[in-house]
């Protein structure tokens, strides 16, 4: 009877201590990520602009506007990530997918043969 107690009361605090743990974990993965994708679009980025040619004349001022405020919209997103605490993680998750999503847009306006 005496373990089944002190069972009641340990397993309770065990399982709330590991969700924190699963959550930073899952958090630590998504911002491992967002990284990533941050580094291949920064890659790309940094192609393209060492490869400009006529056709990259012929998209247009606006579109490249578009592209580079985009891009640091994602960077910035992407920093967030990092330093956000609990409270605006969700935001800060939702504006960076958001960012990320704009950011392919606007590359596939300048570039809508990269599909």
């Amino acid at each position: 009877m005496r373990f089944f107690t002190t069972a009641l009361v340990v397993m309770p605090l065990l399982l709330t201590a590991a969700g924190p743990a699963a959550a930073d974990e899952d958090r630590g993965t998504y911002v491992d990520k967002a990284q990533t994708q941050v580094e291949q679009w920064h890659r790309k980025l940094r192609h393209v602009g060492q490869h400009v040619d006529a056709k990259g004349q012929q998209a247009g001022d606006a579109a490249e506007r578009d592209l580079h405020v985009a891009w640091v919209k994602t960077k910035t997103a992407s920093h967030k990530l990092k330093t956000v605490g609990d409270q605006g993680w969700s935001a800060a998750k939702s504006s960076f997918e958001q960012a990320s999503a704009d950011l392919s847009r606007a590359w596939h306006k300048v570039h809508p043969e990269d599909r």
